[in-house]
């Protein structure tokens, strides 16, 4: 669970992927790239970005574009 600068709540629901929680509402994130749907933790980054870790390494979100950019090790 992470909570971003603009107060929405991140959840990994596993098997599932990435919810958001703002005002009175659930919503599943479109996440396209996300490498795993397990989800360990999840960070907040500079202009409302999540740093989402998961089983296979880290992965950059960004909400408002709905991308993902993956780490390599």
């Amino acid at each position: 669970i992470g909570e971003d600068e603009l107060h929405r709540v991140w959840f990994g629901i596993d098997k599932i992927g990435l919810a958001r929680y703002q005002g009175d509402q659930f919503t599943l994130a479109k996440t396209p790239g996300l490498r795993c749907k397990n989800i360990t933790d999840i960070l907040s980054g500079q202009s409302g970005n999540l740093l989402i870790v998961h089983s296979l390494g880290i992965d950059l979100y960004r909400p408002d574009a709905e991308e993902v950019t993956y780490f390599e090790a």
